[in-house]
């Protein structure tokens, strides 16, 4: 399996998981704002922490977006490009957003596949609070009600990145699971009686771990036969889809733009994530994900809702 080497101790790199309560529901983006305050102003009346969103259809504009990108200093092992910008209002096509807090504040990190005004379909990391909704977007929304995602430094890749934090420790046991790729889960997690009955997992994978196998181990700890993903952010060292296709460039940035785990025919559970992704080369490219075959590159968030 392919590995990245970033300037931090991989000791430092867990996966973190932490039981949550959700609460489902089918929102609309209003017109007028940016995409940060109209995903906030959609999530009020929830009264959450967290969330993770999917998006579709809907038309944006003052467009702004980063891509994936080699990098040039030794303080990290890859990097992001310039901002970039779209003249006249873009149709998005899809999008998955996680929602959490930097410095107290609101914030997101959404990656999105959209259709340019000359026809070019294109994929990479929005401006959150530049971008602005020119036309109504449906958003499937997947609400944190005990969690939140926070931007913290990571001594690992030296980037800050969303990890997952309990709003309300005195409803959990305080334990979370920390998996390491290739360590197979305990028999019986440590999770209080509480814990074992969660609906959802709040999830940060980090680099070098198997992107379907790391959700079927958490699935398989904590008792989940079967889930959906939520959100799905994040970056993996190239891609290999189940039909044979590779994506060289080992630099991406992905979403999920739909994510199962269920029982296969052996009685094992298996994880199938399908994704669209853009490397640095700016080649987009979509499939289902092979198992085994897709390390992380610099992080990925989702949330799992037990089916």
């Amino acid at each position: 399996m392919r590995k990245i080497k970033h300037p931090g101790s991989e000791e430092t790199s867990h996966v973190i998981a932490l039981p949550t309560r959700v609460h489902e529901a089918n929102l609309y983006l209003g017109t007028g704002k940016t995409l940060l305050a109209a995903i906030v102003e959609a999530l009020a009346p929830f009264e959450g922490g967290g969330a993770g969103l999917r998006l579709r259809g809907g038309v944006l504009e003052n467009f702004a977006y980063y891509m994936p990108a080699l990098s040039d200093h030794p303080e990290h092992a890859v990097y992001f490009s310039e901002r970039y910008t779209v003249a006249g209002r873009v149709e998005l096509e899809q999008a998955c957003v996680t929602v959490g807090e930097r410095n107290g504040q609101a914030w997101l990190h959404c990656h999105a596949v959209w259709i340019e005004p000359g026809g070019r379909r294109h994929c990479g990391h929005l401006i959150p609070d530049e971008v602005r909704v020119a036309e109504p977007i449906c958003a499937q929304a997947c609400v944190l009600s005990d969690t939140t995602f926070d931007v913290l430094a990571d001594a690992h890749t030296n980037f800050t990145l969303f990890k997952p934090r309990l709003l309300r420790p005195q409803l959990k046991s305080g334990q979370d699971i920390l998996l390491a790729y290739g360590v197979k889960p305990q028999a019986e997690p440590p999770l209080s009686e509480a814990d074992t009955h969660v609906s959802a997992l709040v999830v940060r994978i980090p680099p070098n771990h198997d992107l379907c196998l790391t959700i079927e181990g958490l699935c398989h700890a904590y008792g989940f036969e079967c889930a959906s993903v939520h959100g799905g952010v994040g970056s993996t060292i190239g891609a290999q889809f189940d039909d044979g296709r590779y994506v060289e460039p080992f630099v991406t940035e992905l979403l999920i733009s739909e994510g199962k785990v269920g029982m296969a025919k052996s009685g094992a559970l298996e994880a199938k994530l399908d994704i669209a992704l853009i490397d640095y080369t700016g080649q987009v490219s979509s499939g289902r994900l092979v198992r085994g075959g897709n390390p992380v590159l610099v992080t990925c968030e989702l949330i799992l809702v037990r089916r």
